[in-house]
């Protein structure tokens, strides 16, 4: 499916409508399963321009690569977010800016190596993050400042080996699930090295 060939919000709502299928009156679009790539994200979300009704995104197994930057600019009602089982080797550190009211975003499933420190600094909201079953071999103790909702953090089945305690101390309240194998280590530590 090419779908830059929508040339309007409405031809594209009519095909995949934003649909409300609780009482809440929350609005999905399921994407998932599409073939979408880098370039028909990008033509996606400039079609729904600033679409507040639009609280659940779903794009997982897409053909995803790289999130650019302010790829979700105008949808700042998102609440969650599925970017599962794509290829993104590659997230730009403002691809979520502007998302302030995210709440739950799953990474899970992707080729990412490494996380920018700053990727998730706009996401203060966010109770709910999934990064396994990645390629992250290290994080930095930063990646995770200034989430201090983050109530669940999934990073097992990555290459990591070490993990530092700092990221506990930033979050106090998070379950965060790893490897058994995980080595904490002390951020001094690890940078007289």
């Amino acid at each position: 499916m090419n779908f830059t060939q929508y040339k309007t919000k409405e031809a594209f709502l009519k095909d995949y409508p934003i649909t409300f299928p609780n009482i809440d009156n929350v609005g999905m679009l399921d994407l998932s399963n599409k073939g979408i790539t880098d370039d028909d994200l990008k033509h996606i979300v400039e079609l729904l321009g600033n679409e507040l009704s639009l609280k659940y995104l779903f794009l997982y197994n897409n053909q995803l690569t790289e999130i650019h930057p302010n790829t979700f600019k105008g949808l700042s009602s998102l609440v969650r977010l599925d970017l599962s089982y794509n290829k993104i080797s590659y997230i730009h550190p403002d691809t979520f800016k502007g998302l302030g009211s995210l709440k739950w975003l799953n990474l899970a499933g992707n080729q990412l190596t490494e996380i920018h420190p700053d990727t998730f600094k706009s996401l203060s909201s966010l109770k709910w993050l999934n990064l396994r079953d990645n390629q992250l071999t290290e994080i930095h103790p930063d990646t995770f400042k200034g989430l201090s909702s983050l109530e669940l953090l999934y990073l097992y089945d990555n290459q990591l080996t070490q993990l530092h305690k700092s990221i506990t101390e930033m979050l106090p309240d998070c379950s965060i699930y790893t490897n058994d194998n995980i080595e904490w280590v002390d951020d001094m530590a690890e940078e007289k090295v």
